[in-house]
């Protein structure tokens, strides 16, 4: 599945790097905050992990997100069932977008935990810097560019209309501010590709 998702290759480079003792490998945690676990993995265990996350199908993703949706569903129901306003719902819906995102992440930290037997914990990290170079070098530059004009579009909008309604609310303040650091992300994105050697859009 990586291979459809991902423009070519070297997307490997989002997960592993190249150390003088082996391959550091960052690894999904079930905590959504917090530093992820970086473990030095041998020639062959990285590739177990490639395959892998290679040959993941949509039916273990459509499992994986089914159950998050599920109990996401009963809790966003109980949610929508309690009177309240949007600005008091907004840290339970927030609770619930962290439980989802958990129960995901738990899917594949218990899938990769038989791959990383053996593997020792390491100080080596892969750092945001390389990981966001990683990331820009393997998606599409069609897509960075659809995404930042849609989010721009949807920021101006989100803006605009909370002046015009001569309030802020605090869900419309958050979503405003989600939205603009959502597109700033997509144009550092787009900016780090054009800067890369290997050419400009590449």
């Amino acid at each position: 599945m990586a291979r459809w998702w991902w423009h070519g290759e070297g997307w490997e480079n989002i997960f592993f790097k190249r150390v003088p003792t082996g391959w550091v490998f960052q690894a999904s945690s079930p905590w959504p905050f917090g530093r992820r676990r970086d473990y030095l993995v041998s020639e062959s265990q990285r590739a177990e992990i490639i395959a892998f996350l290679d040959h993941v199908t949509w039916r273990h993703i459509i499992a994986a997100l089914l159950l998050a949706t599920i109990v996401s569903g009963l809790m966003a129901l109980a949610l929508w069932l309690t009177p309240a306003s949007w600005g008091a719902r907004l840290p339970s819906i927030l609770l619930v977008c962290i439980v989802a995102d958990c129960l995901v992440r738990t899917y594949f930290w218990l899938a990769l935990r038989p791959l990383l037997a053996g593997a020792s914990r390491t100080t080596e990290r892969i750092t945001f810097t390389e990981r966001f170079r990683a990331v820009a070098a393997v998606v599409p530059v069609g897509q960075l560019i659809l995404f930042a004009i849609l989010l721009a579009v949807l920021f101006v909008v989100s803006t605009l209309a909370s002046f015009t309604s001569g309030s802020w609310q605090i869900d419309d303040l958050i979503s405003t501010i989600g939205l603009g650091l959502m597109t700033v992300y997509c144009c550092a994105m787009l900016k780090a590709k054009r800067n890369m050697t290997a050419g400009p859009w590449s």
